[in-house]
């Protein structure tokens, strides 16, 4: 193995970045336009590409509007997007990703603990929102 322990670059996205979050084994980072890359670890669906597939490299993540926010936690992350919806994938354990246990309208996997990308409900526009290890 390679030592970790040195900065390199990360090979693409071929564009500016505005901000980057890091969960336990997952990256998520937004340009100024909003466009949102992921990558890392995904057994839990947390990079919000629609699967569980690992990815070594940024990939672009499909969103319904701009990100104005993305934060992750140990195994999910939370998506702020312009306007103020929010969304959010990985493991809902508990209601992590903040959708309740049980709640019909989540997308889940088949072990019912991950959720693909989907919006958190909310009862007002958010102005921000930040995500623990293992909580909202």
């Amino acid at each position: 193995w390679p030592d970790d322990r040195i900065p390199r670059p990360v090979a693409g996205p071929a564009c500016a970045l505005s901000s980057v979050s890091c969960g336990g084994h997952h990256v998520w980072a937004l340009t100024p336009a909003g466009e949102a890359w992921a990558w890392g670890a995904n057994a839990f669906g947390m990079l919000g590409l629609g699967d569980r597939r690992s990815r070594t490299v940024p990939e672009r993540v499909a969103l319904p509007a701009p990100a104005a926010a993305a934060e992750c936690g140990y195994a999910f992350t939370l998506v702020r997007l312009v306007g103020g919806s929010v969304l959010s994938c990985g493991f809902n354990r508990n209601g992590r990703c903040g959708v309740p246990a049980g709640d019909e309208r989540a997308t889940r996997s088949e072990d019912g603990d991950s959720l693909l990308l989907r919006p958190t409900p909310c009862a007002a526009a958010a102005e921000a929102c930040a995500a623990g290890a293992r909580r909202l």
